[in-house]
């Protein structure tokens, strides 16, 4: 219809322009253009145009950010150098702990990195090189990275809650020549240093336990803490690998150049408007881009202050900005959740935090979270690609009109659009789409299902992994896990698809950590029914005594979902959806072997 009367204008326009004037023909035809289909575009240009247009401006300033850097041909480590000479008794990070806060200013900073650097000159290492880094957050964890950088050395930064086969895992997938660990790890790298190569050396940062592994202190003490005199690095060049979550096996190994280093700290820098005497509060853990890369880097390559901990703790969240003048944060994962499960303290609206950053935060939570804490901006990154600044009262209820999956064009040295994959190129391949646009174009698939309405927003909907099919039906394990946990009282929860015997796809789970087995399931069940559709509704529940959650609060499903509904090998407490009664009942081997029998139709 829209089609046909927009050819209907383009007629008349152009008869009345060849037949009288330019005048005549807008008389004519752009009113007959505003009844077509124009009103739906003056409508969506009213209400996009400023957003665009500031996004446009912003997103400007990165590319010039990062193409001068390109152009100077300049590394992460180079523009740290720049900034820690133009700002030397700057706090670059407050370290809060028990005791009190520690500080280390730009100046100390560089000194210790250049110590690093030309100790491990001095033994021989040298561009392309690998170093594992295996320390918890500490006050100078960004000085040993930057310091192997400096040389070309490639850091590798652990996991540091990995053990043994993981641990072992993410050390030799890159293929480290080395091991710098802290005393807190001393046991971890025991347990596995049989199975490293006899080649690779051992570095304690701390006081040994046992003569294992070298003393850096003492080799650093000896080490002057001047520049090095040569340029190893570029902007093209590898910085450093950081590694997968491992929410779906053994964590994934990636390259980060400095040229995508740039741009992850630039999104937030420009985008968001991030200035220099700003201070972010990033308690999360140091070796994970969120805050290795995105916090950390705006320190390094802009000056801005930060403040970190050792763990993240709910309970000194707010207390550690209100301290140290916090004025943005930044969150993930259930990290949100956590914050508001705790006790109201004066410190809730005490702080000064204009703006919160990061992902993984539920609508169902947002509302509440930010009345409760005085938070006026969201900003929400998703892969330092997709940019959305958000006022605090924005939370769109609008058409959706197309739902897909998040990919993203690759080309070969681009700031933005350039890919550099896994260490393990298998795994780079899973990632890659080919010949999508046209023959011989590629494109990374991020995995994440994403909703756009009609003013472009886009939403979150779940991870592909974890979508389902049951009764024809695509069902959003996170849709459904949002309403859950409004339906309990906003606890965290997972649901997942688990097969059943004798149907077709997978029905749903809702797991819920319920140590103590208060959860009203009939109550549950009713909630649920008013607002999800029949298939969408968990059909099996399981009481656990709590979820575990990656190091970065993403919340694990993979292991139970592995695990099924079989109730002779689950401990935990299972119920069944039963029709007759509209409530959960326990799910017994009896029921179990109906179900494989085919005597219970689900």
């Amino acid at each position: 219809m829209l089609k046909g009367l927009t050819l209907v204008v383009f007629i008349l326009g152009t008869f009345y322009t060849v037949n009288f004037s330019v005048w005549v023909a807008l008389a004519v035809s752009l009113p007959a253009w505003i009844l077509a289909a124009g009103h739906e575009w003056i409508y969506l240009a009213t209400q996009t145009l400023d957003r665009d247009l500031l996004t446009i401006w912003r997103f400007i300033g990165v590319l010039y950010k990062t193409l001068s850097a390109k152009y100077k041909n300049m590394s992460v480590t180079q523009k740290f150098l720049i900034t820690a000479a133009r700002l030397p008794d700057k706090k670059l990070l407050t370290f809060c702990g028990e005791n009190g806060d520690t500080h280390l200013t730009f100046r100390e900073a560089q000194e210790k990195s250049c110590q690093v650097a030309r100790c491990f000159q001095q033994r021989g290492y040298k561009k392309g090189d690998v170093v594992a880094l295996v320390m918890e957050n500490r006050i100078e964890y960004c000085c040993y990275w930057l310091g192997l950088s400096m040389l070309g050395v490639v850091p590798a930064l652990i996991n540091s809650n990995l053990r043994k086969e993981g641990l072992l895992h993410t050390i030799t997938i890159v293929k480290s020549k080395a091991v710098i660990y802290s005393a807190e790890l001393e046991q971890a790298i025991s347990d596995i240093s049989g199975e490293l190569s006899d080649d690779t050396e051992l570095f304690c940062v701390d006081e040994r336990a046992d003569d294992r592994g070298l003393d850096l202190r003492s080799l650093l003490k000896d080490q002057l803490n001047t520049q090095i005199d040569l340029k190893h690095t570029g902007y093209n060049d590898d910085l450093f690998y950081i590694y997968t979550s491992g929410t779906t096996g053994l964590p994934k190994a990636a390259i980060i150049k400095s040229s995508r280093y740039m741009f992850t700290v630039y999104a937030l820098f420009c985008m968001a408007k991030v200035y220099e005497d700003d201070v972010i509060y990033s308690p999360l853990p140091m070796y994970h881009t969120s805050a290795g890369a995105m916090v950390t880097g705006n320190a390094i390559l802009e000056g801005v202050s930060t403040i970190s901990r050792k763990k993240f703790s709910a309970r000194n969240f707010w207390s550690d900005c209100c301290r140290n003048n916090a004025t943005i944060a930044q969150y993930i994962g259930e990290v949100a959740r956590y914050l508001y499960s705790t006790p109201e303290s004066p410190f809730d609206k005490k702080h000064k935090i204009r703006m919160i950053v990061g992902n993984g935060l539920r609508p169902e939570i947002w509302d509440k979270f930010k009345a409760r804490f005085n938070i006026p901006l969201k900003y929400t990154h998703l892969y330092s690609s997709i940019l959305m600044l958000m006022n605090a009262n924005h939370i769109l209820l609008a058409n959706i009109v197309c739902t897909g999956e998040l990919v993203g064009r690759i080309d070969k040295g681009h700031p933005v659009r350039d890919f550099h994959g896994y260490a393990d190129k298998a795994e780079t391949g899973k990632k890659i789409l080919r010949d999508v646009w046209k023959k011989g174009d590629s494109c990374f698939r991020s995995g994440d299902i994403l909703e756009m309405d009609e003013l472009g927003w886009l939403y979150f909907k779940d991870r592909s992994g974890d979508t389902f099919r049951w009764k024809g039906e695509n069902v959003s394990t996170a849709e459904v896990e949002g309403i859950c946990s409004s339906v309990i009282g906003l606890q965290e929860c997972v649901v997942y698809g688990v097969e059943v015997p004798g149907c077709e796809g997978r029905a749903g789970m809702l797991a819920i950590p319920d140590p103590e087995r208060l959860v009203d399931l009939k109550t549950l069940y009713d909630e649920l029914e008013g607002r999800l559709p029949s298939y969408a509704r968990p059909l099996f529940i399981r009481l656990v005594d709590k979820l575990d959650v990656t190091a970065t609060f993403k919340l694990k499903k993979r292991d139970l979902q592995r695990e099924g509904l079989n109730p002779g090998t689950i401990k935990d407490p299972l119920y069944i959806f039963q029709a007759s009664t509209r409530n959960y009942v326990e799910l017994t081997s009896e029921v179990y072997r109906s179900l494989e029998l085919g005597e219970l139709k689900m």
